[in-house]
């Protein structure tokens, strides 16, 4: 042991090509390593969530992983594997989602007489016969599928998505009713978002497996409350509004799946819902007892974490080393608000008591992959990500020896769980290692 700690320590000296060699030679020096792109979940860790949750299987199609099955995501482009999914709890409030030909009080309508739903068992993205065919006929309105079982509270921020393909018309709406917002979509290609009416909203146009799907999001902030329904249109063209009148030729058609409407910026993953609305709770993986002790040294550290973001929530975390409460901790992740980056290290006394080092410069996007990492010692703590500057800080305390008793992937403490402070993103890889890294190995470890 007294070998392998001055090994450890040595390299330090040397250049930085010199310093991740022999790191590389000692099997990178990391204690713990893991990738959840394999799609198998380290025996240490234990996963839970108390409810059922979809994902995109390898194939491209929505798939559902039973209670307490984690969820390994694939990219729903290029189906290339995005690691582990951890999402903080969300609901769907829109009824029926999967089945838009339900038409009692407070789910889906069709415009009378000015469109056609046809039911003939389309293949849906989650490779179910679920799915619905809009079809303008030549009546002169407009041309809409209607949702009214969603509400909404001024001054929220929500998302609204839905699967949509292109069958004869290549254009299709997404529309917040009850003076919200509208936004259109060209389903080719890579597809485009294209123009927006009523209030302003982002929008985002993603390709789902190989059968021309999309999942078409748009996300504003409410100016009432009240109903508001979720429409999914038919308009003339890609820059005209959707409730402009205007006469479809009763064969062209989009189809459409999965409607849903949730609170804060960015769709999470679908939830389907029957008469009422659906929820899906938080996923909670973690490491605790022998599974934790066995690769974590009290003192010195660095992590470093291979992730994405999918939705902005007021933290998002990949890793939270704690005694299991907010008085010790070690926490890597971001903040959106205030500095757009924070990587924690406190002492007794929880977040009152920060020690650590923040960086306000960091801001990163959503559905882009970042490599980070954090290393502390006593006065000596760094930041970096993406192999950019180095943000330090060289003044604060470590936990005490034996504090710190387990680590949570993507989440915070076990014993205050809070869903702002979920990933709700990707976790690709994450590492430990024993010691603290200098910082140009941080930076060259992130490039």
């Amino acid at each position: 042991m007294r070998s392998l700690l001055g090994r450890f320590h040595r390299p330090f000296a040397r250049g930085i090509d010199e310093q991740l060699l022999l790191l590389n030679n000692l099997g990178d020096g990391s204690t713990l390593s893991l990738d959840f792109t394999t799609g198998v979940l380290d025996p240490r860790l234990t996963f839970t969530r108390s409810t059922t949750g979809t994902y995109i299987n390898n194939s491209g199609y929505v798939t559902s992983a039973s209670i307490n099955t984690p969820r390994f995501d694939y990219d729903p482009s290029t189906l290339q594997p995005r690691g582990l999914l951890i999402e903080g709890s969300a609901n769907n409030t829109c009824t029926y989602s999967g089945d838009m030909t339900q038409s009692g009080a407070g789910h889906w309508s069709v415009r009378t007489a000015l469109i056609t739903v046809g039911w003939t068992g389309f293949t849906a993205p989650d490779n179910t016969a679920s799915a619905v065919k809009i079809i303008p006929d030549t009546t002169s309105s407009r041309h809409t599928l209607e949702s009214s079982s969603t509400s909404i509270v001024s001054g929220t921020v929500y998302t609204a998505s839905v699967f949509v393909k292109a069958s004869g018309y290549t254009v299709a709406s997404l529309v917040i009713a009850g003076g919200q917002t509208r936004r259109n979509f060209t389903l080719s290609g890579a597809g485009t978002p294209e123009s927006q009416f009523g209030l302003t909203n982002t929008a985002t146009i993603t390709p789902v497996g190989t059968d021309g799907w999309y999942r078409i999001t748009m996300t504003w902030t409410a100016n009432a409350t009240g109903g508001a329904g979720l429409w999914i249109g038919v308009p003339q063209n890609a820059t005209t509004d959707v409730v402009s009148a205007w006469s479809g030729n009763g064969t062209s058609a989009i189809i459409a799946w999965g409607a849903q409407l949730e609170t804060g910026s960015g769709a999470s993953s679908y939830i389907p819902t029957g008469a009422s609305t659906g929820n899906r709770a938080y996923d909670h993986c973690y490491a605790t007892g022998t599974n934790f002790t066995s690769w974590f040294s009290t003192g010195a550290g660095t992590l470093v974490a291979v992730s994405d973001n999918t939705k902005n929530n007021t933290q998002n975390l990949n890793a939270t080393i704690s005694d299991d409460s907010t008085s010790n901790y070690v926490r890597m992740g971001f903040k959106v608000g205030g500095a757009s980056n924070e990587y924690l290290l406190t002492t007794v006394g929880g977040p009152s008591s920060f020690q650590g080092a923040a960086d306000s410069g960091y801001a990163p996007a959503l559905n882009t992959v970042y490599k980070m990492a954090y290393a502390w010692d006593t006065n000596n703590f760094a930041i970096v990500a993406n192999g950019g500057a180095v943000a330090t800080d060289t003044s604060g305390t470590l936990a005490s020896a034996g504090v710190l008793t387990r680590m949570v992937i993507g989440g915070d403490f076990v014993a205050v769980p809070n869903d702002i402070y979920f990933k709700n993103g990707h976790i690709r890889s994450l590492k430990y290692y024993p010691t603290r890294l200098a910082n140009a190995q941080l930076q060259a470890l992130t490039t």
